[in-house]
């Protein structure tokens, strides 16, 4: 697999750019990420559950009654600690596999969860369960958890064991006791919100016999009896592949290290909340290939592959907006691969949600098309997407044009074909495709040019989680003509500024989040500046959840640090909320996924280092406070410029983008046109 990295250009920027950080570069990240933010309820829909970087295990508690990721911060009541977890993407839930639970005396259904006593951080989570008789600690490496069990006093004593817990509706299970202390097994279920079906195996092997009995079908408990403070010790691990490669050694990532790439200055509240966040967006899709290459397509068979890391567990209609931009800056490695893994995916039958035969759970897969074009347009080759392109082609006789929301997504998918089309070399594909796409434009006329009474109902004319006002601004891929159509650029602006300042804007879903960012599309990009910064430290009138308005809004800031971390429904959907925050707080947003270009806007801290290659891209705030929201000038390399947008290859090949930052708009900055396609 070919792909292009970009580096400094000047070793003197380097020098410049490592210097200004000099004593902070070993600063440890992920001291600053609080486990249990977005945990209460439907606030983000997260879970304190130990994981490593895109790695298949995600072990954690499962409550009752339980939330969206199989936890609730709010409850008390434990059914155990499952293994698998897609954060954040709603549905019927999405935590998870093979449920452990240990406990004295006989089996109940559930214990109490000690909530003052109960901890979590990136490496460990610890808790005290059955009346604090037992400290439970759970660790995780890329597939097998490691679950300790304390018994603070010796008398009988189990270990419950329940295979029908899943993420969706159980299907089956089965599984062979090879000992006293370890057994194997496969589950089969439905995936998230019962789209498609995926099957894991598992393996668990226990430090001390125990004697095994079935309570029910797929449900056992196994019995001994504990000396005081004896440690009961479980390893569990998952494969996608096989018990063959079940407990293999795999080379570990640490937090620490993958959320390196950015150092922000800031206050400590600031980073607990930026870093947070960004541990969001690093816990999915999962690296599924076996040490050796080997890994289990979606069409259910088992390839290899000795260049790249095969990913599965997808989530890209919500994820392509935000949080692949954001990996492409901050690992690119894991980007090329994860671009490779979408390549394989069309050559297995890639189908919009899920197959029966998924290696790992998994949600959504429109809009790769338009991550392959991105990509390529950012200088990454995915090996074999000529070959694969005619799936692509294929793949258009499938898109719906049923609402008018769906005519502008699968538009904005035929240009991103039209468009890979050309990079590619197949003209008259791209021609015929760049036909293709236009058509939608008389659908916008006539359902979202004017507003009329209908324009602010959920799901009105039969759209998708949101209103006609909020798909209004869902053509970024043909900006000069919805400009154009809402009467030139200015125009266009004073119409967006109304979506805001009258709270139609709804935050609570992705399909109007690139909103705020148009305004440097219509040339006034103070105003982006503006609404940005209310949106990421001010509170909003949100009056949208995922399925209706509200009689009356929920007035506080989108993003709080605290169990009910996001507004009420907003689903993180697989890290793409967080990623916005991530992108938006640093004053950089995609422009167009698509275009290797990104926004301007005015980043919350002071200063903020992103490691590109071997050096580094540094934006820094003169005048940084909370009354200096708006941008006067910029320099780019020590050169001013006066655009409000920023090119990919210029963030990667590092450098110092310094922006001059004031009280008041400055509407004679920014004003270079954007470079629209």
């Amino acid at each position: 697999m070919k792909f292009q990295v970009f580096f400094l250009s000047t070793f003197a920027v380097i020098l410049s750019t490592c210097t200004s950080y000099s004593g902070k570069e070993q600063e440890s990240k992920s001291k600053y990420v609080d486990m249990f933010w977005g945990t209460s309820g439907d606030h983000g829909q997260f879970s304190p559950s130990i994981s490593t970087p895109f790695g298949l295990i995600s072990v954690g508690p499962h409550t009752e009654p339980r939330g969206h990721s199989g936890y609730n911060n709010q409850a008390s009541e434990l059914r155990g600690f499952s293994h698998t977890r897609i954060e954040g993407v709603g549905c019927s839930g999405t935590g998870g596999n093979v449920l452990l639970r240990p406990g004295y005396g006989a089996f109940t259904q559930t214990v109490t969860l000690n909530k003052n006593r109960e901890s979590a951080s990136t490496k460990a989570y610890t808790a005290y369960i059955d009346s604090s008789r037992i400290m439970v600690s759970l660790e995780a490496s890329p597939a097998t958890a490691t679950h300790e069990y304390t018994f603070l006093s010796a008398e009988p004593a189990h270990l419950f064991l329940d295979l029908t817990t899943s993420f969706a509706r159980f299907d089956s299970a089965h599984y062979t006791i090879l000992s006293p202390t370890e057994l194997q097994g496969r589950v089969h279920a439905k995936n998230v919100c019962n789209f498609g079906s995926y099957t894991l195996h598992f393996g668990i092997r226990l430090n001390k016999e125990v004697a095994f009995e079935e309570l029910s079908p797929n449900r056992l408990v196994a019995y001994f009896t504990p000396r005081e403070k004896e440690v009961l010790i479980a390893e569990v691990s998952i494969s996608s592949i096989s018990a063959e490669h079940l407990f293999e050694e795999r080379v570990a990532t640490s937090f620490d290290e993958a959320l390196s790439p950015i150092t922000i200055d800031a206050s400590e509240k600031e980073k607990e909340l930026f870093y947070t966040l960004f541990y969001r967006t690093l816990l999915s899709p999962f690296a599924s290939s076996s040490p050796n290459g080997s890994y289990r397509g979606s069409d259910g068979k088992v390839y290899t592959s000795d260049h790249f890391t095969y990913y599965s567990g997808w989530s890209i209609w919500d994820t392509f907006r935000t949080k692949y931009p954001l990996l492409s800056i901050t690992h690119p490695e894991v980007y090329a691969d994860l671009m490779q893994s979408l390549v394989e995916l069309y050559k297995q039958g890639k189908v919009d949600w899920a197959t029966e035969t998924e290696s790992t759970p998994t949600v959504r897969t429109e809009h790769a098309v338009v991550l392959l074009l991105d990509a390529w347009r950012k200088g990454y080759q995915p090996e074999g997407l000529r070959d694969i392109f005619p799936l692509i082609v294929e793949e258009t006789e499938r898109y719906s044009y049923e609402t008018p929301d769906k005519w502008l997504e699968s538009a904005y998918d035929l240009w991103a074909v039209s468009e890979l089309a050309y990079e590619l070399g197949f003209d008259d594909t791209g021609d015929e495709f760049a036909k293709k796409w236009a058509t939608y434009r008389s659908v916008w006329r006539e359902h979202f040019k004017a507003m009329g009474e209908d324009s602010d109902i959920m799901h009105g004319r039969g759209l998708y989680e949101g209103t006609l006002w909020q798909y209004r601004w869902f053509t970024p891929h043909d900006m000069p003509w919805a400009l154009d159509e809402l009467g030139g650029a200015a125009s266009y602006a004073d119409t967006l500024d109304y979506f805001f300042s009258n709270y139609l804007y709804n935050h609570g879903n992705q399909p109007d989040i690139h909103a705020p960012f148009l305004f440097n599309q219509a040339g006034q990009p103070w105003k982006s500046q503006h609404w940005v910064r209310h949106l990421l430290t001010q509170p909003y009138h949100h009056y949208y959840g995922t399925h209706d308005k509200w009689e009356q809004p929920v007035i506080r800031n989108t993003y709080l640090p605290q169990p009910k971390m996001f507004i009420p429904e907003m689903d993180d959907d697989a890290g793409t909320m967080s990623a916005w925050y991530v992108l938006a707080s640093m004053g950089l947003y995609p422009a167009l996924v698509g275009e290797p270009i990104y926004t301007i806007t005015t980043p919350l801290f002071k200063e903020q280092r992103i490691q590109v290659g071997e050096g580094f891209f540094q934006i820094k705030a003169i005048n940084q406070s909370k009354e200096h929201n708006f941008i006067q000038s910029a320099t780019l390399n020590g050169m001013p410029i006066n655009r409000s947008w920023i090119t990919y290859q210029e963030i990667m090949e590092g450098g110092v983008l310094e922006l001059k930052l004031g009280t008041e708009p400055n509407t004679g900055w920014g004003t270079e046109p954007f470079p629209f396609h």
